[in-house]
């Protein structure tokens, strides 16, 4: 369990339960499930932030995302889908995957901290030529990076 606010006694909370990823609320002393529940760690901490603002325990502003599953294959043109949670994008990405794939044994899944730092939720690599599908949380309308003498 990782703790977002307070301590592991107290505040708000995430962890794996049976059936996937969940925010816990701790305040009353007592665990519980809310909110909605992910497939995987990726997925929760891609919505995370906005989630601890919609329930009130950050002050901010939702950021709008969108969730970009890519697919890079050697025999097609590189193709992107864009979904409004990340849910629906990494079960697109699987589908894909189990559609595109011609050996099931090539089939790798792999998500790393470094990978989720960088916005990534799901990546499956599915050939031996290193043809693959992720799924990415992309910001709408980002802030630029200020630039001195600009």
């Amino acid at each position: 369990m990782s703790t977002t606010r307070f301590s592991e006694e107290t505040g708000i909370t995430y962890g794996e339960e049976a059936g996937g990823w969940t925010h816990y609320d701790n305040n009353d002393g007592h665990k519980r499930a809310v909110g909605a529940k992910y497939c995987t760690k990726a997925a929760l901490l891609a919505d995370h932030e906005n989630y601890l603002i919609r329930a009130g325990w950050m002050k901010g502003t939702v950021m709008k995302a969108l969730f970009v599953v890519i697919i890079k294959d050697r025999h097609a043109d590189v193709d992107a889908e864009a979904f409004d949670n990340p849910e629906d994008a990494i079960a697109y990405a699987k589908r894909m995957v189990n559609m595109m794939c011609r050996h099931k044994e090539d089939i790798e899944e792999e998500l790393n901290e470094a990978m989720i730092r960088g916005g990534w939720i799901y990546y499956c690599r599915y050939s031996c030529e290193s043809d693959c599908v992720y799924a990415m949380k992309k910001v709408l309308n980002p802030e630029l990076p200020k630039i001195e003498g600009n």
